[in-house]
């Protein structure tokens, strides 16, 4: 593999693209959206380990916040401070205007999370990673390293993401898309996926982007990452339902996990961090 900075770059150069595609399709949806003092962007499963975790006075960071609408939904809930890093100058820029439209005093990072300041060292009781979070990442070990670094000691660091077997299936629209649980691709490939197709999820739409690398990350990948970094196993609960609006074809049947929510608690002692 090619070094670590060659693929966050080249990651930020195709997220700019894509939020100046997504932008026209979108309309003005987010901001009606947010005008109403009961929108969430938060999935249902989160929201509830959010509020049982406590939100009132904590800080909390969201690594790769993209538009920032959940770090808004998340300090509207009661926290008291939140900060949302992400790579895409686009993305950042979207994020500021909206917190702006929905009057809450979020504040967005333009930076690389491997890049995040010592400044930001122990500010936090909360990070958070969600949907298309991580599989942009080369480097797990380290961005939970950066994660504790972040953390008050007995912060929390809570994951909402796309459970990694779904990595196996194709979804309909693509050409290895025959039956919905037909295993198409490996869990082990270990290899980063590159395309140039766009990463258009609001129309779905295919255009012409720079290369985009994502890499499959396995749960058991995740779960020794965060050991790693001296995080403590909390919770780690699967669900069927499609946090993604790829997989409703398999939700319906409730058959397989299209989604998990992993809970970690940074340890007291820094373990070498």
């Amino acid at each position: 593999m090619k070094d670590r900075r060659f693929y966050t770059e080249a990651n930020r150069e195709a997220w700019n693209r894509a939020v100046r595609v997504m932008r026209p399709q979108r309309g003005e949806s987010l901001e009606r959206d947010l005008a109403r003092p009961d929108f969430s962007a938060l999935d249902r499963e989160l929201a509830a380990q959010l509020a049982a975790i406590g939100l009132a006075g904590k800080a909390v960071a969201h690594f790769c916040c993209h538009n920032g609408i959940e770090l808004i939904s998340i300090l509207r809930q009661g926290a008291a401070r939140g900060v949302g890093f992400d790579i895409a100058d686009e993305a950042v820029a979207e994020a500021r205007k909206l917190a702006a439209l929905a009057g809450v005093a979020a504040e967005f990072e333009r930076t690389d999370v491997y890049d995040i300041a010592a400044t930001h060292d122990g500010r936090f009781d909360l990070v958070l990673f969600t949907i298309g979070g991580l599989c942009w990442l080369p480097d797990l070990p380290g961005v939970f390293r950066i994660a504790a670094r972040l953390l008050r000691p007995g912060g929390d660091l809570v994951i909402s993401d796309l459970h990694p077997f779904t990595m196996m299936l194709p979804v309909p629209g693509e050409e290895a898309f025959h039956d919905p649980y037909r295993v198409e691709y490996s869990y082990f490939t270990g290899e980063p996926a590159v395309s140039c197709d766009g990463i258009d999820y609001v129309g779905h739409t295919k255009y012409d982007s720079t290369a985009k690398y994502d890499f499959p990350q396995k749960l058991s990948d995740v779960v020794n990452a965060l050991l790693g970094a001296g995080f403590s196993l909390l919770s780690l609960t699967e669900y069927p339902h499609d946090i993604a609006n790829l997989f409703g074809h398999l939700e319906k049947d409730g058959k397989v996990p299209l989604c998990y929510l992993l809970r970690a608690r940074r340890a007291g002692i820094d373990r070498g961090i």
